[in-house]
């Protein structure tokens, strides 16, 4: 009887470990996360305080480290490119954001088409752009 009670706590505590070390392995990532919502925030900031470059520096930055800021990250990249004036590297962003399929993305993206569309010309975009089922004048 006392054998199986200690083998029963003892069993108890591999769990509690087991749960320790699984929540100690999830704090890199959580952190991560933080970090990457700050390097978004930096630059949205420094695109407000018309720094373009770090802008989009930082934008790229945050969609490195953490994934699933990709497409907001594309967004801001492309707005901050757009500003400084390198339409050609903004279409590249411009695309991959359009990619993604986020609604909140899309629509703030695709405020620059205009821009783009004038500066890079129509072509680079046709075949994307039919992809995502936008419609093209032309």
């Amino acid at each position: 009887m006392v054998f199986k009670f200690k083998f029963r706590i003892w069993l108890w505590l591999k769990d509690l470990v087991i749960c320790c070390l699984g929540f100690l392995a999830l704090q890199p990532n959580l952190y991560a996360s933080s970090q990457s919502m700050q390097l978004i925030n930096d630059a949205q900031s420094f695109f407000q305080a018309g720094h373009y470059f770090k802008a989009a520096r930082y934008a790229f930055a945050a969609g490195e480290e953490d994934s699933q800021l990709k497409p907001i990250s594309y967004a801001w990249i492309t707005a901050a490119l757009v500003r400084a004036g390198l339409y050609h590297s903004a279409s590249y962003f411009f695309i991959r954001s359009l990619q993604t399929g986020d609604t909140a993305v899309k629509r703030k993206v695709l405020t620059y088409t205009q821009d783009l569309m004038i500066r890079v010309g129509a072509d680079l975009f046709r075949k994307s752009l039919k992809k995502q089922n936008f419609m093209l004048i032309a």
